[in-house]
């Protein structure tokens, strides 16, 4: 059985609390054996409301294992969520990070 190294994660976001808009950045160890890498964004009460993916340039900027990706507030339909705590989980493969964030309109 091969099984591959489990990936170490350092996650943030910054600013937080934010508006309208903050930037979501991580780094992890063999990044490339692992894409793609999704943010996934939650509301207190668990509903999704928006993944980020970051596979490409264009959604993301990537050097080696550091990445940036940027949530305006909004959900998947293109509607400003509301004021409050959302939860924004990585995950890639098997493996997954969740850290909490304060939007206030």
């Amino acid at each position: 059985i091969n099984l591959l190294p489990v990936p170490e994660f350092q996650l943030l976001n910054f600013p937080n609390p934010f508006n309208p808009e903050t930037t979501i950045k991580f780094t992890a160890e063999n990044a490339e054996t692992y894409p793609p890498w999704r943010i996934e964004i939650y509301n207190i009460k668990g509903q999704k409301v928006k993944t980020l993916e970051c596979i490409n340039r264009v959604n993301a900027k990537t050097t080696r294992s550091f990445y940036s990706i940027t949530w305006n507030g909004m959900d998947e339909n293109s509607n400003p969520v509301s004021s409050g705590i959302y939860f924004y989980k990585l995950k890639a493969g098997n493996f997954s990070q969740t850290k909490k964030m304060l939007l206030l309109r």
